[in-house]
């Protein structure tokens, strides 16, 4: 290999005709705070993917018919959608407490149901809603097989310290504890998984229950954010079942980049930041932030009013995606009204 060559991921040197297929995967509830996020991410990805490249949305619903709202965003959008049990809704996972509403479970459970419609060599991306591609697709930091992106939350020697508190979970020693042998490799939040792997049920409910396992602990300890037990579950799960995967570091798939004024193209811009916890909102030097729209549809609001206050260029896309997709909507609904109007009046 030349220094000329180290530079070249080696998933550059694939061609799309040697790679497996990629499927977008997302776990969303039937309620407003997915109703604007599901189709600003859809938007970001439309026109974008290289053929037999999909979207797959999985609605956690206990199977029911959808909401006018989501069927206008899947009519709109014409994508692959998917129902499945909401355990969230069903089961609590700290009874002793209470009960709980621990919607993070959702995001296995979508792995779960897109497993019987995957191929063994397919790439299956699970996401985050708040997530957007920004501009075109980088084909070159892609993996082609297991392998999770860099997470500072997960890697903290103490997991749920948040660098901040004393109280926490060592995951090695965790996974130590129960006799594994395999080195544990700090990854989650964007997630690439092979299709076999998807289809392994072991793993699968392994994800489940060491959610489970690291959410009870957190309530023992008493730490303050318990929702991001979900968090290391895949990496540990893999360890412990011995599947073979890798921690990728690109700052296209970074979650520490929210005050960055540039960012990459290609990136997977993960706009979860509360301006409430300090700082900036969800970009550099802005005050808006996703928790003002937690039931409301901000697909219905004056976007305007806040592209224009936009600071950085992935912000202002991040508006120009979201007028794009109010107005496909809106365009797809008109349409099929006219339709249905007609054939009442033939």
């Amino acid at each position: 290999m030349t220094s000329q060559d180290t530079d070249i991921p080696e998933n550059a040197n694939k061609t799309l005709a040697e790679r497996s297929a990629v499927k977008f995967v997302v776990a969303i509830e039937d309620i407003p705070y997915f109703h604007w996020q599901l189709p600003i991410f859809i938007e970001s990805l439309n026109d974008k993917l290289p053929h037999g490249w999909e979207t797959f949305v999985v609605v956690c619903n206990d199977n029911q018919p959808f909401s006018e709202s989501l069927t206008q965003v899947f009519q709109a959008y014409n994508i692959k959608n998917f129902t499945t049990t909401n355990y969230p809704q069903n089961e609590n996972i700290e009874f002793a407490g209470g009960g709980d509403y621990y919607v993070a479970v959702n995001r296995i459970q979508a792995l779960n149901a897109v497993a019987d419609f995957v191929n063994p060599d397919d790439l299956i991306c699970l996401l985050e809603t708040d997530v957007f591609l920004y501009k075109d697709l980088n084909l070159h930091v892609i993996p082609t097989t297991n392998s999770l992106a860099q997470n500072w939350i997960i890697q903290e020697e103490l997991f749920f310290s948040l660098r901040r508190e004393s109280e926490g979970v060592n995951l090695s020693k965790l996974l130590e504890a129960m006799g594994c042998s395999h080195s544990f490799k700090p990854g989650g939040v964007i997630l690439f998984l092979t299709g076999a792997t998807v289809q392994n049920q072991k793993f699968i409910r392994d994800c489940f229950r060491f959610t489970q396992i690291l959410f009870l602990m957190g309530k023992i300890l008493e730490v303050h954010k318990v929702w991001i037990a979900e968090m290391p579950s895949f990496a540990l799960a893999l360890t412990m079942n011995g599947i073979p995967y890798e921690v990728i570091d690109d700052p296209e798939f970074s979650t520490l980049n929210v005050a960055d004024p540039i960012i990459r193209p290609g990136t997977f811009y993960h706009y979860y930041h509360d301006l409430r916890d300090g700082g900036d909102g969800a970009f550099y030097k802005s005050q808006w932030y996703k928790q003002l729209f937690l039931s409301k549809n901000f697909l219905h609001e004056d976007i305007s009013h806040w592209s224009s206050q936009a600071t950085s260029p992935h912000e202002k896309y991040f508006f120009e995606l979201a007028n794009k997709a109010r107005l496909r909507i809106h365009v797809s609904n008109y349409y099929r009204r006219k339709e249905k109007d007609f054939g009442k009046s033939s």
